[in-house]
């Protein structure tokens, strides 16, 4: 069966609609309420609308406002690739991706739950350089999770959201066996 990621131009496209699906969300709802503004004659339903609209922008501005990953992506190349002393979570995200807000708690859950026993990094893929690291990562939609031994090696990947039983159960593992160092 053909795959639609086989094209280039298609999955490119997808992509972009991933990394961008809040937005996607938010321009409808605006042109809808410009749409409704410009047929309403009367002020009063003109000035509602019209704060309906600044609503959805200030809101989306202030979930979506620009995120710094934990790691700048020259540094997380760095990490990746030299041994560290305990296994690393690395989160590839979107601030504007709807997946990435809902994974946003589980992660800060896992985080706190793990406390210095695992690194976990959040890699921005809208930062400069960062999708040049993530393309290492063979990286296709966000959000991405990947963890990795404290060697180095991938030991697991999700994609599209967190199982946080599933990355539970592989650190646990990596734990018991120091890290997962070979």
């Amino acid at each position: 069966r053909h795959s639609p990621l086989a094209n280039p131009q298609t999955a490119k496209m997808l992509q972009i609609a991933n990394r961008f699906s809040f937005l996607l969300f938010v321009l409808p709802t605006v042109v809808i309420g410009i749409i409704l503004l410009l047929r309403t004659r009367r002020t009063p339903p003109r000035l509602a609308v019209v704060g309906l609209i600044m609503l959805a922008l200030a809101s989306g501005y202030f979930l979506l406002r620009p995120g710094a990953g934990t790691a700048p992506p020259d540094e997380l190349g760095v990490l990746l690739v030299q041994p560290v002393s305990r296994p690393v979570l690395l989160e590839i995200f979107s601030n504007y991706c709807v997946g990435c807000l809902r994974a946003e708690p589980v992660v800060d859950g896992l985080r706190q739950e793990w406390g210095d026993a695992v690194e976990v990094v959040r890699l921005n893929i809208n930062e400069p350089r960062a999708a040049e690291v993530a393309t290492r990562f063979n990286f296709q939609f966000t959000p991405t999770f990947i963890l990795f031994t404290a060697d180095g090696q991938e030991v697991w990947r999700q994609v599209g959201g967190i199982d946080p039983a599933a990355v539970r159960s592989v650190v646990d593992a990596l734990l018991q066996n120091g890290g997962g160092e070979t």
